[in-house]
Formats: structure tokens, sequence, C-alpha cells
């Protein structure tokens, strides 16, 4: 399911509302409702200080599906299209992230796969990691065990602490769920395709990891759709390793890579183009790489 960039957005929160504030920030007007399941979560008071629907909703005793029913219905209600989980503290059941699948985010405050399920930074000072992170990642029935969509890095650092090092972590968390918010918006971040999905939008049954979609819909878009089986099945031709190279470069900002080694790849984009231009595509390269140039005006992680 493609959503729309100006998709009616959901939060739930449990705390304070740190990254729900950048998420208001980064979405004004699309934030429809924020919902908690602690009546004096400081999220909700944020929200309403911001002119936003704020609601609690209580977790009783035993289970979630009273819980998930009043929510379901809060979002059908109001149009929401995409649920972000911004420190709700709560597993959510099977059903619910099935009926949301690729539709719910969740971050969390290490680099997943490690680290996963509470005390993150805790188990990273424990372990004696040199680095920590973030991760914003499609949500699942398990304990952060979705499909990765963005991840920041930082030092951990001779004496922290939990605190120092939640305090070091949170502006990455800012930058970082705003971003992949905005990737899953465009189209460029999704989980991985089933077979009958690729059939259903492209009329090939094949198995396709996520660049090959990506890929598949560049050439689909540029008129190409005689290349866009090699590029689902994973043939390389001159066209569809452009559209892998523009489609690699495009998320160049978003790989663990040093943020110097991401912008001189950046810098290059005119061999690129220049490629592109050689197989009549310049123009069609040139408008693709632009869907997220504006990335690396934020991008200092």
């Amino acid at each position: 399911m493609t959503l729309a960039p100006s998709a009616r957005l959901a939060v739930l929160a449990s705390g304070r509302g740190s990254n729900l504030a950048a998420l208001l920030e980064a979405f004004p007007g699309q934030v429809a409702v924020v919902i908690s399941n602690k009546r004096d979560a400081p999220a909700l008071e944020r929200a309403r200080a911001a002119g936003i629907e704020a609601l609690h909703v209580p977790w009783p005793p035993g289970g979630a599906r009273d819980f998930e029913a009043a929510v379901e219905t809060l979002l059908s209600s109001r149009q929401v299209t995409l649920v972000l989980l911004a420190g709700f503290m709560r597993l959510l059941s099977p059903g619910f992230t099935r009926a949301w699948h690729g539709r719910i985010l969740n971050i969390h405050p290490s680099l997943l796969p490690a680290f996963p399920g509470l005390h993150a930074h805790a188990q990273a000072l424990n372990a004696g990691a040199a680095f920590t992170g973030c991760s914003v990642h499609f949500v699942d029935a398990g304990c952060d065990t979705g499909e990765v969509i963005l991840q920041k890095r930082v030092p951990v650092q001779a004496g922290d602490t939990e605190e120092t090092l939640s305090r070091r972590l949170l502006p990455a968390e800012h930058e970082a769920y705003p971003q992949a918010v905005r990737l899953v918006l465009r189209g460029l971040a999704f989980p991985r395709p089933q077979p009958g999905e690729i059939e259903a939008e492209f009329g090939v049954n094949v198995a396709a990891d996520a660049q090959g979609v990506r890929a598949a819909r560049l050439l689909r878009d540029w008129g190409r759709e005689d290349a866009v089986a090699d590029a689902l099945e994973g043939h390389l031709t001159p066209l569809t390793s452009l559209a892998r190279s523009t489609d690699e470069l495009r998320l160049a900002w978003t790989t663990l890579d040093s943020l110097s080694e991401r912008r001189a790849r950046w810098e290059k984009r005119g061999e690129l183009l220049v490629q592109a231009e050689t197989l009549g595509l310049g123009a069609h390269c040139a408008r693709a790489l632009a869907v997220t140039a504006d990335e690396w005006d934020t991008t200092t992680y």
C-alpha cells in the first residue's frame, strides 16, 4: 500500500513525548491524534499545547484486546493511515500489527538487532559497546524485531551513564524519526514485499528485495516497462544498473558510513547524471535524485 505524502498520522506514547515534539514540528497539520495508555503522560499535555487532540485510552489488566479495539475505532474515525509509536511501552498483539502491516513504526534507542527491549542504554554500557544509536523500524508482533528503516549512530564515551548516553542520543532520535517517516510517505521504505504483492503491482510473479522494487518503480516511472522484470529479478543491464545506482544515491544519506563519505558520494552525482544522459534518461534521473535531496539539509548524524 502506498501512502500519500499528506497522510494523517497518529502517535502512541507512554512518556514525556520528546520524539512526539520532533514529529509535530516535522509534520504540522498531519498528526490527527495522540493516544496514551497513561492518563498523566506528559506527551498528552505536549499534544494539547500544540492544539492536537490528546486522548487517554487505558490498558486493561490482562491483555490488549480492549485497548486495541478502542484505538482501532479512534484511528478509523480520524482517517489515520500511519501509526507512530514514540515511547509507547506496551507490546501490541499480532492481530493489530498485521492489520497495520507496513503502516506502524517505532523508534528504539539502539542499533537493532543489538540491545532490544528495555534498558537498551544499560545493555550497551554493560556490553562495552564503542557505539550505540537509534533505529526506526516497522512494528511486528515481536519486541523490536520489525524491519529497520533508518539508523543513526553515536559514540559511547568513557564514563558514560545511562543518563548521559540517553541525552547524547536524543538529538539523533529527533533527526531519525521524521526522516524515516518521510521515507515511508515517499514510498521509499516498506517491508519486504511478498510475491503476491509484486504480482499485483507489476504483473510478474517473482520474489524481489526492496531495492529491486524501488528500481522497478523507477524504470516504470521512466517509461521503461520493458526493463521492470529484469530489475525485479536482479538482472544487471545498463538500464537496471542505472536504476539501482540512482536508488542507492538518493538514499546515500541513510547509511551508517561517515557523514563525510556520504556527502562525497552525493557530490559525485554528476557522474551518474552523465551516464543517465547516454541512455536518454538524464532528466528522469535528476528528478529521482531531487526527491530526497532536501534530507541532506537535516542530516547531521
